[in-house]
């Protein structure tokens, strides 16, 4: 009876042990920011109209499918500066209003984005990051967290789409040339 009952004991006694180390190790995989884009600031442009590289830290919903930004309390971004998407907005346009009360309309919305501040040595735990919402549309997405084999497949398809967009970007270039 003895024997049973220490042989109990032991039993219960490794399976919350292992139980509990379950737990931990599934709490720590589920903490990790999962899915998390990377990208880089670009310069694009809506019907020949140049799309600001302006960032905000604050907006305002003007209904569910548009935003609305201050020119104002905007602060300017640079071009190919790398960015952490960290979520995006549920409008699909963005009006910025300017301080003399003109608006321009973009059809884009808005994402939030995390970079480091001028004062970051480029460590993590030292330095400032801002984290601050732009236009979608100047984002270029050039990473995304899969698996190691998704990476591979990634990447390959980024440089194949990078490749067609660069041809395309020629061509325009010279069919802009030949009509001059």
């Amino acid at each position: 009876m003895e024997f049973q009952n220490k042989f109990s004991n032991s039993t219960i006694l490794f399976l919350i042990l292992l139980i509990s180390l379950l737990a931990i190790s599934f709490s720590i995989s589920c903490s990790e920011k999962s899915g998390a884009k990377r990208g880089i600031l670009i310069q694009t442009s809506q019907e020949s109209i140049p799309v600001p590289l302006v960032a905000w830290i604050e907006f305002n919903y003007n209904d569910t499918n548009t935003c609305q930004v201050s020119a104002a309390t905007g602060m300017n971004t640079k071009k190919t500066t790398r960015v952490e998407i960290l979520e995006k907005a549920t409008c699909s346009q963005t009006i910025i209003i300017a301080e003399t009360g003109e608006t321009s309309t973009f059809s884009t919305g808005l994402s939030k984005i995390r970079f480091p501040s001028l004062n970051n040595t480029g460590n993590a735990n030292n330095g400032t990051f801002n984290e601050v919402w732009a236009l979608t549309s100047t984002i270029q997405i050039t990473e995304e967290k899969f698996s190691s084999v998704g990476r591979e497949e990634q990447s390959s398809s980024d440089r194949n789409r990078k490749r067609k967009e660069l041809k395309e970007e020629i061509e325009a270039k010279n069919a802009q040339r030949q009509e001059r």
